[in-house]
């Protein structure tokens, strides 16, 4: 994808806005029936869309198929699995963060071919080097699980052009125990105390840098 990002506009003045826009989202209707799910659309929708078909035509059932989109709302699959705070557990073991780590990886790698639409369109500003498409926002929040395992990621609409490392320390931010032990064992959904003896058990806690997280991840957030 070192891809021909070049033609994409971002819209000026959207990012501010994404935020206040998504959450007045969540009040307007949003339906699951039937295996499709509705959601609202925006002006970086048919862009998602086009990304999202790439995706599955590449083989990539870990992302909802596009089904349709209107002036208000746009269809997308559902994708099976597990999905929403019950599934955050999921995270603190080793399974789940290297299943979470090679999906990403997976997603990433199918972009690279990917040529955007000339009017492709970015709710959020792309960055440089634009080695992938970012998902944007890859917590657990955003992904479904199989088993035990990360088996898809939806909600694209903070995609955007970009290096692969934005999207990894995003991910880690949440994924990885770098918070204080009580916040850790609380929302990230950790068995015991990182610190109780057990550090081998959580090698990002020990071997990542939060500063290097942070930092990377403050790129995503540039503008907003």
């Amino acid at each position: 994808m070192r891809a021909s990002v070049g033609r994409s506009v971002y819209v000026a003045g959207c990012s501010e806005e994404l935020f206040t826009m998504l959450e007045c989202d969540v009040a307007r209707s949003i339906r699951t029936d039937d295996g499709r799910v509705r959601r609202p659309s925006h002006a970086w929708t048919p862009t998602v869309h086009a990304l999202l078909a790439h995706l599955r035509a590449a083989g990539v059932s870990g992302v909802p198929a596009p089904l349709a989109i209107t002036n208000e709302y746009e269809e997308v699959s559902r994708l099976s699995g597990d999905a929403g705070a019950a599934c955050w557990p999921y995270q603190a073991t080793e399974q789940g963060l290297r299943s979470a780590a090679h999906m990403l990886r997976r997603l990433h790698d199918a972009t690279i071919s990917w040529v955007p639409p000339s009017d492709a369109v970015w709710g959020v500003p792309p960055t440089e080097p634009p080695e992938v498409v970012c998902h944007g926002d890859p917590g657990p929040w955003n992904m479904t699980w199989i088993d035990g395992q990360a088996a898809g990621l939806f909600d694209w609409d903070f995609c955007h052009p970009g290096p692969r490392l934005e999207d990894v320390a995003y991910a880690l931010g949440h994924l990885a125990p770098f918070r204080d032990d009580d916040t850790a064992m609380r929302w990230h959904g950790l068995p015991a105390r990182p610190t109780a003896g057990a550090d081998s058990k959580f090698p990002a806690r020990s071997t990542a840098s939060p500063s290097l997280v942070w930092s990377t991840r403050s790129s995503t957030f540039r503008g907003w």
